[in-house]
């Protein structure tokens, strides 16, 4: 289990859990999206921040599945990240050389209970098959219309043009979802270069804050400066934390490979926003610390130690 390697890293994991704690008390994007944004942001960064302690816990499996299920129904996007992190759960119970069968059925189990309901009030509703939410082709369509000044241009929503509303009227919400999800795909059909391109530029703003600095852009988001030095900054700083974390121990992470990389990957096809990479703060957080506490620090011995178990481990069955 994952305590015991807890355990044996406690003087690396206490210095970086003491300073971490203190920089998401004093952490700008967690203090500005909390008092300016009424959204479900905040509650998903809690939910995936469980899912992910669960991840890190084998014996909590079921709870993580319960956390799971709750989660995908207040945030679908957790189911990202969700199913890699069962996956690395599974692989390393068995690589223990621990019953998991049962666990992985009980988990599923756990998981259906939760979302089922959800999934059967959508059919009586729309007479279709709906698992979580519909909006998809919305997202996709959001995104990709041909109008790039923006990282999510108004007008293309029923939110904030009267010409979408109308439409949504009109065609139900099913069909308007599935009009939608039609023209995103002609547009893509018709532009596959530029679908490409803007995939990319949407992966570089989930880890930059970057988009444009076209004075058009920079008008309507004048804070974009100073947020892509500390959006940068602070994707720089875990990602040498993260490979710092692969020296001293694969089974500790993986899982944070498995968030950082998983989780934005929708939003470069569909579209990306300030608040998108939110959820993800908390995991950003622990691996910048980690490598700024553990800077001067190599915990040879430590590191050393946790080495030769992980290769007994491998060993395993």
């Amino acid at each position: 289990m994952h305590s015991g390697l807890f355990d044996r890293l406690h003087p690396v994991w206490q210095r970086t859990g003491f300073w971490a704690g203190w920089t998401w008390a004093l952490f700008p994007y967690a203090i500005f999206f909390s008092a300016d944004f009424i959204w479900v942001t905040t509650l998903t960064t809690l939910l995936l921040s469980l899912i992910f302690l669960a991840a890190l816990r084998l014996e909590d499996a079921p709870r993580g599945a319960y956390w799971c299920g709750f989660s995908a129904l207040t945030d679908p996007i957790v189911l990202t990240v969700a199913p890699a992190l069962a996956l690395w759960m599974r692989y390393r119970v068995h690589r223990q050389g621990l019953r998991w069968v049962r666990s992985a059925m009980g988990t599923a189990i756990v998981f259906a209970a939760v979302v089922l309901p959800w999934f059967v009030r959508n059919y009586r509703t729309f007479h279709t098959v709906i698992p979580f939410r519909d909006n998809i082709g919305l997202e996709l369509y959001t995104g990709n219309n041909g109008d790039t000044w923006h990282f999510a241009p108004g007008g293309f929503h029923p939110s904030d043009t009267d010409r979408e509303w109308k439409e949504f009227q009109q065609a139900g919400e099913t069909g308007y979802m599935d009009h939608k999800k039609q023209q995103a795909m002609d547009y893509i059909a018709k532009h596959p270069g530029g679908f490409a391109w803007l995939s990319i530029r949407r992966a570089i703003y989930m880890w930059t804050s970057f988009w444009s600095f076209s004075p058009r852009y920079l008008a309507a988001e004048q804070l974009d400066p100073p947020n892509i030095f500390l959006c940068t900054t602070l994707t720089v700083l875990a990602l040498i934390g993260l490979r710092r974390a692969f020296r001293l121990s694969l089974s500790l992470a993986a899982p944070f490979a498995i968030a950082l990389f998983w989780f934005p990957v929708v939003y470069y096809f569909t579209h990306p926003a300030e608040y998108f990479r939110r959820p993800m703060d908390p995991i950003f957080v622990v691996l910048a610390v980690y490598a700024v506490v553990n800077f001067r620090q190599r915990d040879t011995s430590t590191l050393e130690t946790v080495r030769r178990e992980e290769e007994d481990l491998l060993l395993v069955s």
